[in-house]
């Protein structure tokens, strides 16, 4: 009997990322992962944009906007901006941090996102695992001197070569604040990954050629962080929070979700 349309899609899906797996990430065999990382959550984890983000909120001064903008995390906002096209070489620390804090400071997202500040810093446990996990599909440790900054404004979550962030101020957490460690899972691999296969300049693409290399680097760096979060949303009953653990479980969304 001959596969359907669906079927063949899933199997697609599947063996691509699969293949995907062993070629990106190096493995031939599975991984024996410690019960410990060698870099403690303490170490790797970073909430100075955020805090000084709050702070500029009580207290709105050229001063404490400039505390914000000359944080790690901003440097690092702008490198994952200037390499995706998102930021244009103009945009400084200033300008960006500008637009990240303007009109933001609600009462109520402030309070909110200092609430999850100060469970995020004390939740040691589920830092570990977040690291644990992310490494969990890593042929190698993550890169050792990168950061994860907790940050107010940009994207859900990005990466760009040894550190990552995420954005607690964003919606889905007001709502949803457990999905934050899932997220952090997801964008520490992908440093994970970048530490052997950087991410590309997408303004140097100017072939079809390099166009396709590109969507396939990001089919695999994406694909991949989703499967390295997929067992912790498993465990926590968390699969259906998420549209892209939906699409993975219905054959029926999956073609909803392509695109090309």
């Amino acid at each position: 009997m001959r596969a359907s349309r669906v079927e063949i899609t899933m199997r697609i899906m599947f063996i691509t990322l699969f293949f995907g797996i062993l070629y990106g990430c190096g493995l031939t065999s599975p991984l024996l992962i410690s019960d410990e990382t060698k870099v403690r959550p303490d170490q790797r984890f970073n909430f100075d944009h955020v805090r000084k983000s709050l702070l500029y909120f009580s207290n709105p001064t050229e001063s404490n906007l400039r505390k914000v903008a000359a944080t790690d995390a901003t440097i690092h906002l702008l490198r994952h901006g200037r390499i995706t096209g998102r930021l244009t070489p103009k945009t400084t620390a200033m300008s960006l941090t500008r637009v990240l804090l303007e009109d933001s400071g609600k009462d109520e997202l402030v309070e909110e996102v200092t609430q999850q500040v100060h469970i995020f810093r004390r939740d040691k446990a589920s830092a570990a695992q977040c690291l644990r996990e992310a490494e969990a599909y890593l042929p190698q440790s993550l890169p050792a001197d990168g950061k994860l900054f907790f940050t107010w404004g940009f994207d859900i979550g990005v990466a760009s070569g040894k550190d990552a962030s995420i954005n607690l101020a964003h919606k889905k957490f007001q709502s949803n604040p457990e999905e934050v460690w899932f997220y952090c899972i997801h964008e520490l691999h992908h440093t994970g990954v970048m530490q052997h296969h950087p991410m590309p300049m997408l303004s140097d693409v100017n072939t079809t050629t390099e166009l396709f290399a590109i969507l396939q680097y990001f089919t695999f760096l994406e694909g991949t962080a989703v499967y390295a979060a997929h067992d912790a949303r498993k465990v926590s009953g968390a699969l259906d929070k998420d549209s892209d653990y939906v699409a993975l479980t219905d054959a029926d969304t999956i073609l909803e979700f392509r695109h090309f």
